[in-house]
């Protein structure tokens, strides 16, 4: 009895695996902890957002092309984080930088800027030593062409 057990779990367990293997619906909200990797696929139907961190498509941000004041400018970020860990409180981690994604086909680099986005620090265990954090993006400014 206790093989036939094993079989049927060996059975259950490729059914499942070959059902989750093709679609997936939900009913509902569907939570994930961890990331999700497409493999380079496309996500498809997505809506129109409604809350800040949603994610958006190409017929939004299409329309949100039409509709800017003419300028037809974008930022693309890259984001940074510098730390300095010394004996003396005098001693700044200095501004972070990384290369900004290159401006999209049909748009031309304006400018490039750093941006501090945060700073911090503190006197760490026992006296012995200062830690310091920026964090921030390097940007770039691209213009429709």
């Amino acid at each position: 009895m206790k093989t036939l057990n094993n079989i049927t779990k060996i059975i259950v367990c490729g059914f499942s695996t070959f059902i989750l293997g093709q679609e997936m619906e939900v009913d509902g909200i569907l939570k994930v902890t961890g990331e999700i990797d497409v493999s380079n696929q496309r996500v498809v139907n997505v809506a129109n957002p409604v809350e800040p961190k949603d994610a958006v498509n190409l017929d939004y941000l299409s329309a949100m092309e039409m509709t800017t004041s003419g300028s037809g400018l974008i930022v693309v970020k890259c984001p940074w984080y510098t730390e300095s860990i010394s004996s003396s409180e005098s001693v700044n981690p200095g501004i972070g930088s990384c290369e900004p994604p290159s401006c999209p086909d049909g748009w031309t680099e304006v400018t490039t800027y750093n941006e501090v986005t945060g700073a911090g620090g503190g006197n760490a265990f026992n006296n012995s030593s200062w830690e310091k954090y920026f964090l921030g993006n390097s940007c770039r400014i691209c213009e429709k062409e």
